[in-house]
């Protein structure tokens, strides 16, 4: 019996063996379902290629039909420029200047050693709002201005406060101030076309600054010539405030 289980068990294994490795013969049916396949699969493909073929088609393609008179972009350059002028032209580049003030991004953002900060404080706030303050009078003086003080505006404000020492025979108000103001303007004054013979100073006498004016009038010249005189006279005999003045000198010594 022995025997005989083991033959039987040796079958099995030989019968697997050749079934798994032998070829057997296919039927019709079968072979038509392979053909069937074998179609549909290469249908797919052309279908694929086709879908493909519609992807990759550009959009800068020639088409031959379409007028170009109603595109967007012309190609008839004098028309174009028919309705270009200069002014909108510096129109748009004031605009963009005026955008890259507030830009965060300057032109010397690559120098800096820190990016500064998007967001700010409170304190810097109240900073920036007082500086802007600072730059005007104020809305009750009609945002008067703090110009930049240059040794011109600096004499001719020199002068109007001692307006008093420039005529004698007319009366001048008193300053507020003893110190050069910091918010002013210099304005021009415009004659009416009836003070055109009588009350109008002529071009070539008119100057840039007062101080030159004052010194082209031959009066004021003579006028300040004559008081410079008396001064002069006046300290070397020692009279009125001087003599005081020299009585003093020899207190300290």
């Amino acid at each position: 019996m022995a025997d005989i289980s083991y033959w039987s068990s040796s079958t099995v294994e030989s019968g697997f063996y050749l079934s798994s490795h032998t070829h057997q013969p296919k039927s019709v049916n079968e072979a038509a379902q392979g053909d069937d396949n074998c179609t549909s699969r290469s249908g797919n493909k052309d279908e694929n290629a086709e879908r493909k073929e519609k992807r990759i088609q550009l959009s800068s393609s020639l088409q031959c039909n379409i007028q170009s008179d109603s595109c967007y972009v012309t190609l008839n350059w004098d028309k174009n420029l028919e309705g270009i002028s200069h002014a909108n032209i510096n129109q748009a580049k004031k605009d963009t200047e005026e955008l890259m003030k507030k830009s965060v991004i300057t032109d010397d953002f690559e120098r800096k050693e820190t990016i500064p900060s998007y967001e700010e404080g409170l304190r810097q706030i109240k900073k920036k709002r007082r500086l802007e303050r600072e730059k005007t009078k104020g809305k009750n003086w009609f945002q008067m201005p703090a110009p930049e003080m240059t040794e011109e505006r600096k004499h001719d404000l020199t002068i109007l406060q001692m307006r008093k020492a420039l005529d004698p025979k007319r009366f001048y108000k008193g300053n507020d101030i003893k110190a050069l103001p910091r918010y002013f303007q210099f304005g021009e004054v415009v004659e009416t076309p009836a003070d055109f013979y009588h009350a109008r100073i002529p071009k070539k006498q008119r100057k840039s600054t007062i101080v030159d004016e004052l010194l082209a009038d031959v009066e004021t010249r003579k006028y300040n010539k004559r008081k410079y005189t008396e001064i002069q006279e006046a300290k070397r005999k020692n009279l009125g405030p001087y003599k005081h003045m020299k009585r003093l000198k020899r207190k300290k010594h």
